[in-house]
């Protein structure tokens, strides 16, 4: 059975949880005013805290998201990256679907009651549970009861902070009121004109580094609940991790 943080129920689904939760909130922005230049000091706070309250709003008016992801893993106890890419489904409250492609096939599902993270490869199912009160901040985020602009402190970065402001995009950086094991600190790298999400990532409190960069986004896609069901294969082990 695989053990690093990448696919874990715990490192990796919860992680991907909150990935997508506030990237939903970025990609529903897309009607919102193009942004201002950055301001400095009290100036840039405002306008962070602006921008995030106007991702917040679309956030709590959009239901779905469909698209595309590559996600890279740096962690220390890995001692290498791990680059991973394929597609994901999104429905509000707590419905979630990442199919992955490369390198090897695997999925993780969010059904509302239960998480599960499909190894086929590995002939192995292993099952967990998706609780609000107890499934951690990214659990509450995508379901409604956290809110960006309330339980988190923002902060625009510069260009020059790092290749998440790659490209001219705007970066805001997203540090919970409340600290969690799950993340130190996020940062939002958006594209100035579309206001489209190019690249997120989760800074845990170790230092390590879970980045996605995401393509071909739709937002509130038809999407039948049917996908994030999960029927165990014949001749597939099952693994509780409840």
């Amino acid at each position: 059975m695989r053990s690093d943080s990448s696919i874990g129920p715990e490192g990796g689904q919860r992680a991907r949880a909150g990935a997508l939760a506030v990237a939903l909130a970025i990609v529903a922005a897309v009607s919102a005013p193009v942004s201002q230049p950055q301001a400095s000091g009290a100036e840039a706070e405002n306008s962070a805290r602006e921008f995030v309250e106007r991702l917040q709003k679309k956030m709590e008016a959009t239901t779905s998201l469909r698209g595309r992801f590559v996600q890279r893993l740096d962690s220390r106890g890995l001692g290498r990256s791990r680059v991973e890419s394929g597609t994901f489904l999104l429905k509000k409250p707590s419905l979630m679907r990442w199919e992955y492609e490369a390198p090897e096939p695997k999925l993780a599902i969010t059904d509302g009651e239960a998480t599960w993270l499909y190894l086929p490869e590995e002939k192995e199912v292993q099952r967990g549970v998706f609780d609000e009160q107890e499934g951690g901040m990214t659990v509450r985020i995508l379901a409604g009861s956290l809110a960006l602009d309330r339980d988190f402190v923002s902060r625009r970065l510069s260009e020059e902070a790092g290749d998440a402001g790659a490209g001219g995009n705007e970066v805001i950086e997203l540090t919970p009121n409340v600290a969690t094991e799950e993340f130190d600190r996020l940062i939002l790298s958006v594209d100035p004109r579309s206001l489209l999400i190019r690249r997120l990532v989760m800074v845990d409190p170790l230092g390590g580094r879970m980045a996605f960069e995401f393509f071909d986004l739709e937002v509130d896609p038809e999407i039948p609940d049917d996908l994030f069901r999960f029927e165990v294969p014949d001749g597939v082990e099952v693994i509780d991790m409840r």
